[in-house]
C-alpha cells in the first residue's frame, strides 16, 4: 500500500499542466488518502458470536491510564430521520453554553516596527556591486573582440577578405629594376611595398613602418582622388597595358619563374625557344578544346540555328516588303501634293473659263435680243407697208381711218 501510495504521489509531482490536455496519469488508488490516515472502521462486539469456553479477559493487561470499553469507541451518533430533535436542540444549547465561556476578545493592539530594516538598507546600499563571472568572460570577449578588428583594419584587404595568398613568396619578382622615367621609380615603390605587405601576410613579419588607421584612411582618400582625375576606368584596357608591361619581364627556367636577364646568354635562346614551344602546344590544345566545344555546340544549337536563319530571312523579307511599302507611301504621298495642286490649279482655270463663258453669254444674250427686236421692228414695218399698198383700209371703231386718227 505505502509503494503505491508513493507511486501516485510520485504520479501527481511529475505531470504536467491540465491545460494542455490528454490523458491524465493512473493512479493506484482515487481517494487520495495515505496509509497513515486510514483507520479501522468501529464496530460494536458481538458477544454471540464468541467462543463460548473461551477464558474470561480482564482489562488488566492494558497500559494504566487508558480506559478499555467492551465497543472500541463511541458509537457515532446518526440522526439522519430527524427522529432526535430534542438530542440535537440540547447539544446546541452546550455548544452555546460552551462558547460563552470563552473570554471576550480584546481590540487592542499596537504597530512595533523593525529596528534593524533602515540598517539594513543602509548597508545594502553602501554594498559593492560584484559582477557576475559571466558579465566578466562577454565583458572580455567583446574587449578582445574589439582589439581584433581593431588590429585587423590595419591588415590589408586579402587579409581581411581571407582572399588566396602565395604559400612562398618569390623575392625575384620583387627586384629593383633601371629607372628609366617617373613610372619606373613609381613601379619600384609600389613593388616594395607591396613585398612588405606579402611578407606580413604570409610569413607574419612585422614591417618596420606601422601605420595608424587615420594615416591608412587618409591614403585612401587621396588615392580615390587621384583614381577620380583618371576619368572613367576601363578595367579591360588596364588589364591589357598591365599585361603589355609585364610580358617578357618573367619565364619559367629550371623550374621557377625568372626575368630574362637572369638567364645566362648562352642559354636565352633555349629558354625563350621552350618558352615558345610551351605556347604552342597550349595554343594547339586550346585550339582542339575549342573545336570539340564548338562540335558540341553545334550539335545543341543545330536545331536552333534553323530557326534563326528561318528567322533572319523572314526578318530580311519583311524589312525588305517595309522598305518598299514605305517607298510605296512615299511616292503616293508626293504625287497626292502634285495632283492637289494640279487640282487647284484646274479649279482655278475652269473657274476663270466659267466667268468667260458667263461674260460671252451675257454679250450673246444682248445681243440676240438687240437682233430679235430688230427684227420685229422689220416685221413690222413691211406689215405696215404691206397693209398700206394691198390691203384695205381699216376702220376703227369711231369710224376713222388710221391717217385720219393720225392727223
Amino acid at each position: 500500500m505505502a509503494f503505491r501510495a508513493a507511486d501516485d504521489l510520485l504520479a501527481l509531482t511529475n505531470t504536467e499542466t491540465p491545460l494542455k490536455g490528454g490523458e491524465n496519469n493512473p493512479l493506484h488508488s482515487t481517494d487520495f488518502t495515505a496509509p497513515s490516515s486510514i483507520r479501522a472502521g468501529i464496530q460494536t462486539p458481538n458477544t454471540v458470536l464468541a467462543a463460548i469456553g473461551q477464558t474470561p479477559r480482564t482489562n488488566y493487561e492494558q497500559t494504566p491510564g487508558t480506559v478499555v470499553s467492551a465497543t472500541p469507541g463511541a458509537t457515532p451518533f446518526r440522526d439522519q430521520l430527524n427522529i432526535n430533535k430534542e438530542a440535537q436542540r440540547a447539544s446546541v444549547e452546550e455548544l452555546r453554553q460552551q462558547l460563552k465561556t470563552l473570554p471576550t476578545p480584546k481590540n487592542d493592539f499596537e504597530v512595533v516596527m523593525p529596528e534593524d530594516e533602515v540598517k539594513s538598507d543602509e548597508e545594502d546600499f553602501d554594498m559593492e556591486w560584484v559582477e557576475d563571472a559571466g558579465e566578466l568572460d562577454s565583458k572580455r570577449a567583446s574587449l578582445l573582440e574589439k582589439k581584433k578588428q581593431k588590429e585587423l583594419a590595419l591588415r590589408s584587404e586579402v587579409f581581411r577578405r581571407d582572399l588566396p595568398k602565395p604559400s612562398k613568396l618569390n623575392d625575384s619578382f620583387f627586384k629593383r629594376y633601371p629607372v628609366k622615367n617617373e613610372y619606373d621609380e613609381a613601379d619600384n615603390l609600389i613593388r616594395a611595398e607591396m613585398r612588405n605587405i606579402l611578407r606580413y601576410d604570409v610569413n607574419g613579419t612585422l614591417p618596420a613602418d606601422n601605420f595608424t588607421f587615420e594615416e591608412l584612411r587618409d591614403a585612401s582618400i587621396l588615392i580615390d582622388s587621384e583614381a577620380r582625375k583618371r576619368g572613367e576606368f576601363d578595367e579591360e584596357e588596364y588589364m591589357q597595358r598591365a599585361i603589355a608591361q609585364t610580358s617578357g619581364r618573367q619565364i619559367f627556367y629550371n623550374g621557377r619563374f625568372v626575368t630574362v636577364d637572369e638567364i645566362p646568354r648562352k642559354e636565352r635562346s633555349k629558354a625563350l625557344a621552350t618558352e615558345i614551344e610551351k605556347f604552342v602546344v597550349l595554343g594547339k590544345q586550346i585550339k582542339s578544346k575549342t573545336e570539340k566545344v564548338q562540335n558540341k555546340v553545334k550539335v545543341i544549337l543545330q536545331g536552333f540555328e534553323k530557326i534563326q536563319e528561318t528567322a533572319i530571312n523572314t526578318i530580311q523579307t519583311n524589312q525588305h516588303d517595309f522598305q518598299i511599302s514605305g517607298m510605296e507611301v512615299e511616292t503616293f504621298r508626293t504625287l497626292q501634293e502634285y495632283e492637289v495642286n494640279a487640282a487647284n490649279l484646274r479649279v482655278q482655270n475652269l473657274t476663270k473659263e466659267v466667268n468667260e463663258i458667263k461674260e460671252d453669254e451675257a454679250a450673246l444674250q444682248k445681243e440676240y435680243s438687240d437682233l430679235m427686236h430688230q427684227q420685229w421692228e422689220i416685221n413690222q414695218k413691211m406689215l405696215r407697208k404691206q397693209a398700206t399698198t394691198e390691203g384695205e383700209a381699216i376702220t376703227y371703231s369711231n369710224g376713222n381711218t388710221p391717217a385720219e386718227n393720225q392727223q
